[in-house]
């Protein structure tokens, strides 16, 4: 610690000078080398996103440009696995003589009629 400098290093350098007289002339003098800044060390880091692409380096990311418009409610298979399940179940308790079996029967069956037709018209929108 040198004149109230931290981490400094501080060499002495002697000189020494030779007349035509004979006398010689030492000069010490000390050099005072520049502090040495410390820099804080940067930590990079590695993150997953939802959709697996692997984020790294120094806070960049590859998003999208435009964000991707999710669908919301339910999708036409949906709707139509509940809306042929219900129907089934009462066309079959309605036309078959022991109601009970008939109804489950009716709602099987109309779920899966009801799920294919809607299916496909997912499909044909272009929802996956």
């Amino acid at each position: 610690n040198v004149d109230g400098l931290n981490d400094t290093t501080v060499t002495t350098v002697t000189t020494t000078t030779v007349t035509k007289g004979g006398t010689a002339t030492v000069v010490a003098a000390p050099i005072v080398a520049a502090p040495v800044k410390k820099t804080a060390r940067r930590s990079t880091s590695r993150s997953t996103s939802r959709d697996g692409n692997y984020n790294s380096g120094s806070g960049t990311s590859t998003q999208p440009s435009e964000p991707v418009a999710r669908r919301r409610g339910w999708s036409k298979a949906a709707k139509g696995t509940v809306i042929g399940a219900g129907s089934g179940a009462v066309i079959g308790a309605v036309v078959s003589k022991k109601k009970g079996k008939g109804a489950i029967i009716g709602g099987v069956l109309g779920a899966g009629v009801g799920y294919g037709i809607g299916r496909s018209k997912d499909k044909r929108d272009g929802r996956n």
